[in-house]
């Protein structure tokens, strides 16, 4: 064989195990990552439960603000809420309807109370009164 040909092989051996080696980093990162958002998901099922009329209804428990908050952002009711815009009156019942938790629910409500204002003001836009809501 010639000496090109041989240099040829193993460059290729080389550049093949240096890319399967880094496939499987890559693999074992996006493993890692689907397995904390399964947890994260898992973690967030506990507060979500039914009513008696079998609606998908949230439920905090002594929980910070701010896990309440992250709770609801990535929770499917929360886009549920978020289809009713612009129609404010129906997002703050459904807010009272389907979280249990007084002290969230006046929160909550307070600040889609202030982007309606600004909203209906003029101060704000609807992308910019839709951000604020899903990110209050």
């Amino acid at each position: 064989m010639s000496q090109g040909l041989i240099i040829f092989i193993a460059i290729g051996a080389i550049l093949g195990y240096i890319l399967v080696g880094f496939i499987n980093d890559i693999q074992e990162a996006d493993d890692k990552l689907i397995t904390q958002e399964k947890m994260i998901a898992k973690e967030d099922m506990k507060y979500h439960q039914k009513d008696a009329i079998g609606q998908t209804i949230l439920v905090f428990k002594d929980q910070p603000f701010e896990k309440k908050l992250g709770i609801w952002q990535r929770s499917p009711l929360h886009q549920e809420y978020m289809n009713f815009f612009p129609n404010f009156m129906e997002m703050k019942a459904f807010i009272n309807d389907r979280i249990v938790d007084p002290d969230f629910q006046k929160q909550l409500t307070e600040k889609v109370s202030e982007v309606e204002d600004a909203y209906f003001a003029g101060e704000i836009t609807q992308p910019e009164a839709k951000e604020k809501l899903s990110n209050l």
